[in-house]
C-alpha cells in the first residue's frame, strides 16, 4: 500500500478504538506489489573540539613557516659571513628576520584557522611561492626551457596541487607527519649553514705562478659608471649641484696630476652595457658585432648557485690583452664581481688567480646600522630576489603613494638588487696585498663596483644611513625625480672612489712597486642617469651615457699629460700599448651635425695653468681630510672639512686600528715642482688632427708634479 493511501488512525473514544481494533480490515483490491521503501540512516555530524582546531593551526603554520624559512636561510647564507654569531645563537638580523616571517605567517594562518580548506589552499600557495623562489634564486640554468616554456611555473604548480591534496584529504596524523618533516628539514638546513663564508672566493693555480724576485706589474682597474673628466667639468649649473661638481672635478684632475697619469678627458665607450664594453677593452677594439668577443655556449660549474638572475652575464670568448701578458710570462690575476667572468676564456680557466667578490646579499657588519636596519635590508633583498613581486611593484607603489612618498621604498620605489658598492673598495686592499706578496711579472685585471648604481657612501667613504641611500635610477614606473640630489650623491661616492685610488697609489709608491707598474684606470660606462628624461637629445645621451674616464700611468712617462682626442676606450688602449693610431668617433653612427655638437660641448671645457694649479691644491686639501677621516684618531679631526660646503659636517668615527698614512710627503713637497705648462686650446680641426698622431707625438697638457 502506498504511503499516501494508507488510512489514518481514528482518535475517537476508547470504545471506538477497541471496536476498530477487533474489526477485520477490509480487503482491498489486488494491486501489484512494490518494493519496500529504503530506510536511510541520517549521518551523524561529528563536531570538532577546540583542541582539533589548535592542532590544525599548529601543523599548518609549522609547514608554511618551514618552507619560507628554508628559502630565507639559503638566501641569507649565500652572502659573506655566518648565519650564526656564536652557535647556537643566530646573527641578530637573521633571528629578527625569521621572527618577522614566523609572526606574519602565524597571524595569517590564525585568521583562517576555522577552515581546513583555506589552510590547505594557503599552504599550497606557500609551496608554489617556495618553488618559484628556488628557481628564481638558485637555478643556474634557464628554468623556463627545461621542456617547454615556463617549466618552472608548471613544476611549482604541480607541487602546490599535490600539497593541497595531501593536506586537505588527510587526517591529523598525516598532517602531524608533514609538520614534523618540514620542521626537521628547516632545522637541518639551518644547521648546515653554520660556517664562515669569506667576502672573496680565491682560487689559485700554483702551476702558473712565477718564482723569482719582484718584477713588472700591469694593473687594469675597470669601473662601471665612471664618468669622463670632460663630461663632469662641462656640466652646467642647471644639470648638477655646483659645489659637488666642482669638488669632484678638482679631485679627478688633481689625482691624475699628482700621480703623473696620461688623461683622456674625452674618451667614450661604444655602448651602455658595461660588461660588453669590458670585453671590447680587453680585446683592444670595438667589433662590428657587439657579442663577437663573448661566448654563446657556456659551461656552468654547477646547476644550482645563487646569483642575481636579472644581471647580464658575459663570458669571454676572446681576451687579447690577457693572452698577450700571459704570453710574455706574466702571472694573471682576475678580480671579478658580477656581470662578467674574467677568469675563463672559451669555458677554460685562463688565469693564475681567480678572485670573486660575494656581492649578494650584502652584509652590513658595522655598528652604524641597527638590527632593524640590517634586518630590513636583508628582508627586502630576499623578497625582491624571490620574484614574487615582479609584476606587483607598480601596484604596490601606487597604493603606498596615498600614505607617503615611496620613491626610496624597497621593491616599490627602488631596487635593492644592485647594492654592489658595499665593501667593493676592499677589493683594492686585496689587490695591494697580493702585489706585495707576488714575485715575478704579474698582471692584475680588476672589476671594481664603483661608483655603481646605488649611492651608499659619502665622499669620505663612510656608509650613509639606509634612509639616505639613493639609486641612480628608480624603478621604471616611478619616473625621473630628485635629479640634483641623486647626482650630488653620485659625485660624493665617486670622490670616495678617488680617495681609495689615492691610497692605493701611495701604497704602491711606499712599497717600491710603482716604479715598475703600468696602471690603467678605465670607465666601462658613463654616468648614464637619463632614464625617463623626455628632453634628452642625441648629444646629451652620448655625453651622459658613453663618456667614460680613461687614464694611463707608465714607468717610462711620469709626466701628467692630457690628450683631448674624442676616441673610444679600446682604441686608446690599442694606441697606447701597440702604437696604433686612434680614429675619432669610430663606431659612432651619428650625423656630422651631432658629432660637431659633441665637439663644441667638449671644447667648452678649458685646460689652463691656473685651473690645473687650483685643482691640485683643492685635491691636496681634500685628500688630507680624507686621510684624517679614515685613519686618524677622533681627537685630531676638525669640526668641518676643508673645501666642503659649510653645511656639511664631518662625521666622526672611532679609530679602526689602522696606522695613519704618512702625510709628510704631501706637506713637504711643493704643490707643483714646475709650473703647469698648458698648450693653447685646440680647435675642432686640430682635434681631428691630434687623433691621428700616435701617443709618442702627443702634445697636450703636460705637468711635472
Amino acid at each position: 500500500m502506498n504511503y499516501f493511501d494508507r488510512k489514518e488512525p481514528s482518535f475517537g473514544s476508547e470504545q471506538d478504538q477497541n471496536v476498530s481494533n477487533h474489526e477485520p480490515a477490509p480487503k482491498a483490491a489486488a494491486q501489484p506489489s512494490s518494493p519496500a521503501p529504503k530506510k536511510y540512516k541520517r549521518r551523524k555530524i561529528k563536531k570538532h573540539t577546540l583542541l582539533y582546531y589548535w592542532l590544525n593551526l599548529i601543523f599548518f603554520t609549522v609547514i608554511g613557516f618551514s618552507l619560507l624559512g628554508i628559502d630565507f636561510v639559503l638566501y641569507a647564507s649565500s652572502g659573506a659571513g655566518n648565519v650564526f654569531s656564536a652557535f647556537p645563537m643566530l646573527r641578530p638580523d637573521i633571528m629578527s628576520s625569521l621572527v618577522v616571517i614566523g609572526s606574519v605567517t602565524a597571524v595569517i594562518y590564525f585568521c583562517l584557522s576555522g577552515f581546513t580548506i583555506m589552510l590547505s589552499l594557503l599552504t599550497a600557495g606557500i609551496m608554489y611561492m617556495f618553488s618559484t623562489a628556488m628557481f628564481n634564486q638558485f637555478a643556474n640554468f634557464s628554468s623556463a626551457t627545461l621542456t617547454t616554456g615556463h617549466s618552472s611555473s608548471y613544476i611549482a604548480l604541480s607541487l602546490a596541487l599535490v600539497t593541497f591534496a595531501l593536506l586537505f584529504f588527510s587526517n591529523k596524523k598525516v598532517r602531524f607527519f608533514f609538520a614534523c618533516a618540514a620542521g626537521f628539514a628547516f632545522g637541518a638546513v639551518l644547521m648546515h649553514q653554520n660556517y664562515d663564508k669569506p667576502k672573496f672566493n680565491i682560487i689559485e693555480n700554483p702551476a702558473d705562478a712565477t718564482a723569482s724576485d719582484k718584477g713588472k706589474k700591469f694593473i687594469n682597474i675597470m669601473l662601471p659608471n665612471a664618468p669622463a673628466y670632460g663630461y663632469i667639468a662641462g656640466l652646467e649649473d642647471s644639470e648638477a649641484g655646483k659645489v659637488y661638481r666642482d669638488q669632484l672635478s678638482s679631485v679627478m684632475l688633481g689625482f691624475y696630476a699628482k700621480h703623473g697619469f696620461k688623461l683622456f678627458p674625452n674618451a667614450y665607450v661604444s655602448g651602455r652595457n658595461p660588461y660588453i664594453n669590458a670585453a671590447d677593452s680587453l680585446n683592444l677594439k670595438v667589433p662590428e658585432n657587439d657579442l663577437e668577443n663573448l661566448q654563446t655556449q657556456v659551461m656552468k660549474d654547477s646547476y644550482w648557485q645563487f646569483k642575481n638572475r636579472s644581471d647580464f652575464e658575459a663570458y669571454l670568448k676572446n681576451s687579447l690583452m690577457l693572452d698577450d701578458y700571459k704570453g710574455k710570462g706574466y702571472a694573471i690575476s682576475a678580480y671579478q664581481s658580477h656581470g662578467i667572468n674574467l677568469c675563463r676564456k672559451n669555458n677554460q680557466n685562463n688565469v693564475y688567480r681567480c678572485v670573486t667578490k660575494i656581492t649578494n646579499p650584502v652584509t652590513l657588519d658595522t655598528p652604524l646600522y641597527s638590527v632593524f636596519d640590517r634586518s630590513g635590508v636583508l628582508l627586502a633583498q630576499w623578497l625582491e630576489s624571490s620574484g614574487w613581486f615582479e609584476y606587483l611593484g607598480e601596484t604596490l607603489y601606487n597604493r603606498l603613494k596615498s600614505f607617503f612618498n615611496p620613491d626610496v621604498t624597497p621593491i616599490a620605489g627602488m631596487s635593492y638588487k644592485n647594492l654592489y658598492a658595499v665593501d667593493s673598495l676592499q677589493t683594492l686592499d686585496l689587490v695591494m696585498k697580493h702585489i706585495a706578496e707576488d714575485r715575478g711579472d704579474n698582471a692584475y685585471f680588476v672589476f671594481l663596483d664603483m661608483p655603481s648604481d646605488v649611492f651608499v657612501y659619502d665622499d669620505m667613504c663612510k656608509l650613509k644611513s639606509v634612509s639616505s641611500w639613493l639609486p641612480k635610477n628608480n624603478q621604471p614606473w616611478v619616473g625621473r625625480n630628485r635629479v640634483i640630489e641623486k647626482r650630488n650623491a653620485y659625485f660624493r661616492q665617486t670622490m670616495c672612489l678617488y680617495g681609495k685610488l689615492s691610497q692605493f697609489m701611495e701604497n704602491l709608491q711606499k712599497s717600491g712597486d710603482l716604479e715598475n707598474s703600468t696602471i690603467v684606470i678605465q670607465g666601462l660606462s658613463g654616468m648614464d642617469d637619463l632614464l625617463g628624461d623626455k628632453d634628452a637629445t642625441l648629444v646629451k645621451n652620448f655625453l651622459n651615457g658613453q663618456m667614460a674616464t680613461v687614464a694611463i700611468h707608465t714607468p717610462e712617462n711620469r709626466r701628467f699629460t692630457i690628450n683631448k682626442s674624442v676616441c673610444s676606450v679600446p682604441d686608446i688602449l690599442n694606441q697606447q700599448f701597440n702604437g696604433e693610431k686612434c680614429e675619432e668617433f669610430k663606431g659612432i653612427s651619428s650625423s656630422k651635425t651631432t658629432k660637431q655638437s659633441i665637439r663644441d660641448r667638449l671644447n667648452a671645457v678649458t685646460y689652463t695653468n691656473d685651473a690645473a694649479q687650483q685643482a691640485y691644491q683643492k685635491y691636496t686639501d681634500w685628500l688630507r681630510m680624507w686621510h684624517q677621516n679614515n685613519f686618524q684618531s677622533l681627537a685630531n679631526l676638525p669640526e668641518k672639512a676643508t673645501g666642503l660646503p659649510p653645511e656639511e659636517i664631518v662625521i666622526k668615527h672611532p679609530d679602526n686600528g689602522m696606522q695613519p698614512l704618512e702625510e709628510r710627503t704631501l706637506e713637504a713637497q711643493p704643490i707643483m715642482a714646475d709650473e703647469v705648462k698648458v698648450a693653447p686650446e685646440a680647435k675642432v680641426e686640430s682635434l681631428a688632427e691630434l687623433s691621428r698622431e700616435p701617443v709618442s707625438a702627443e702634445e697636450a697638457v703636460s705637468v711635472n708634479p
